[in-house]
């Protein structure tokens, strides 16, 4: 069995050198520390079998999301700063996602659209989904805006889907002529 052995000396009254030993059955400690090692280790699996799982779905997210057609799906934080981007409109402009990863939204607009759109997005995160059109550079956007609230029901998050919708409006014009 394991056994913690303690050992000290004093001299006694008779100035005679005396030893104490202490015998500790350690068995139940043992076992302890070896389940604590044991769950470390399941444990260190999980964690790497989620992250695994976790940039698998990342991977598949973003891949979808690449290819979403005439448009880009966004998510922002308070101050609209991108946290995430894809789609195809953003390569048909020759922008890539991670140049725009911690960028804010509003900076790449004109200010006479980005004044229009704040305050609508900053109702989002009050909790309320938003649909609305602009025009910028001759084409026109849908943009679909709702809130990712958390479990804890805050929302410091929003979903921003932009649909590419200049077609549809062009097609509109001409059937309205």
């Amino acid at each position: 069995f394991p056994a913690e052995v303690s050992l000290s000396y004093f001299n006694n009254v008779k100035n005679e050198l005396m030893v104490l030993a202490f015998v500790i059955d350690i068995t139940e400690r043992k076992k302890q520390e070896d389940e604590i090692v044991e769950l470390n280790v399941r444990l260190e699996e999980k964690v790497e079998d989620r992250t695994k799982e976790l940039k698998n779905s990342y991977q598949l997210f973003s891949q979808i999301a690449r290819n979403f057609p005439k448009g880009t799906i966004n998510v922002f934080d308070r101050n609209l700063n991108y946290i995430f981007v894809e789609g195809q409109e953003l390569y048909k402009l020759g922008i890539h996602s991670h140049q725009l990863v911690g960028s804010n939204y509003l900076t790449r607009l004109k200010k006479s659209i980005s004044e229009k759109i704040e305050p609508i997005l900053k109702e989002v995160f009050e909790g309320e989904s938003k649909t609305f059109e602009i025009e910028t550079n001759n084409s026109y956007y849908q943009i679909n805006a709702v809130p990712l609230p958390e479990d804890n029901n805050e929302i410091n998050r929003i979903l921003v889907v932009e649909k590419n919708i200049t077609e549809e409006k062009l097609a509109e014009e001409k059937i309205k002529k």
